[in-house]
């Protein structure tokens, strides 16, 4: 018993010893440090109250009464001036702030805050089910066209090889002087000069836009006439008493032609062409087989002569013109057939030597031709 009443006192001086701390913790008041550089103290808890006064940074203060977010202290101005007023806690942190208030601050820090709102400048984007891919689009196939409309020669060099058909007639009735038996005389012949038959052509060309081109051709013809002969031959023992000798004879005949052409083309469809050509003719030769010499014998009593002619090619040349027109049609993309026709003229004179003498025939080469050939690009 005796120990139990010596511990009593010791309980109870540390029972007040822990009160003593205690009162101590809640009488010691709650302080705060200015943490900005600069703060405005006000009359009231509000920012709209009155200025009062100022705080500056790492000042320390006791607080006298907490209202809200706002703390009353007492400040010393820069003039000695000891004002009353109010701090916002955005200013300050405290120092030894109560457990109640402590375990207050730590949840209103836990706390989580509320989303911010969504702006229109902010939105958030909405997360669609990406697009299918569209169904990649079948390749068209290339067909190869044949389209030699005009714009696809233009600029393009071209070759062409053509053949076909002339028809040409020019009628000439020519007389021949010759002196027999101290007489004088002459053959008569009479014929159609016949530039008639097949003829060919070879033309190079370039075409400088979709219309416009220029060609240079080149082309031959030949033929043969029937031609009809009369020699009057002098008697020999009688004046003005001839004797007749007729015969017949086929006379060659031939021409070449040299054409410069502008043309001018017209696209049908996607196939065909037409084709216009106008320019001028020359005609380097232009050959004819004519009389050149005449033989003859004769007997007793001198009725009936015999004749032997002798003949030769005389040539001549002349300028003239020549129009037409032709069908391009395409075979391939660089390939055509042409259709076509083509007239030509000109006056050449082919001088013609009988004996001693020169007689000039009068011909007109040319005439009109139909063509068919095939065109080669480049």
């Amino acid at each position: 018993m005796r120990f139990v009443k010596n511990r009593l006192p010791i309980k109870l001086g540390l029972l007040l010893v822990a009160f003593l701390f205690l009162f101590t913790l809640q009488a010691e008041p709650l302080k705060i440090k200015i943490t900005s550089p600069k703060g405005s103290l006000r009359a009231n808890p509000a920012k709209t109250a009155a200025l009062v006064g100022v705080v500056r940074g790492g000042e320390i203060y006791e607080v006298l009464e907490k209202t809200g977010v706002w703390y009353k202290i007492v400040s010393e101005q820069t003039d000695g001036r000891k004002v009353t007023g109010y701090v916002h806690q955005s200013l300050l942190v405290e120092l030894n702030a109560p457990t109640t208030t402590m375990a207050a601050t730590t949840q209103e820090k836990a706390k989580p805050k509320p989303p911010a709102p969504v702006t229109e400048a902010k939105a958030v984007k909405k997360q669609t089910a990406p697009a299918k891919p569209a169904p990649a689009a079948k390749p068209t196939p290339l067909v190869k066209k044949n389209t030699p409309s005009g714009d696809k020669e233009e600029g393009k060099l071209f070759v062409r090889i053509a053949g076909g058909y002339a028809s040409k007639s020019t009628s000439v009735n020519t007389n021949l002087p010759f002196t027999a038996y101290f007489e004088e005389s002459s053959v008569a012949s009479s014929y159609d000069v016949k530039g008639s038959g097949p003829t060919g052509e070879l033309a190079v060309g370039y075409w400088f836009s979709k219309s416009l081109g220029a060609e240079v051709a080149f082309s031959y013809v030949s033929g043969s006439n029937d031609a009809s002969f009369t020699a009057a031959v002098p008697h020999p023992l009688y004046f003005n008493k001839t004797r007749s000798f007729s015969w017949k004879k086929d006379l060659s005949y031939s021409e070449m032609e040299l054409d410069l052409n502008l043309l001018y083309r017209m696209a049908i469809n996607e196939k065909m062409n037409l084709v216009f050509t106008l320019g001028g003719a020359y005609f380097p030769s232009v050959s004819l087989e004519n009389l050149s010499s005449l033989d003859w014998t004769d007997s007793y009593p001198y009725t009936e002569v015999t004749v032997t002619p002798s003949y030769d090619k005389q040539t001549g040349s002349g300028f003239g013109v020549n129009a037409g027109a032709s069908i391009d049609y395409a075979l391939g993309k660089k390939m055509f057939l042409t259709l076509g026709a083509r007239y030509s003229t000109a006056s050449v004179t082919v001088d013609s030597e009988f004996f001693d003498s020169t007689v000039g025939i009068d011909l007109k080469p040319g005439g009109i031709r139909g063509l068919v050939g095939i065109k080669f690009l480049f």
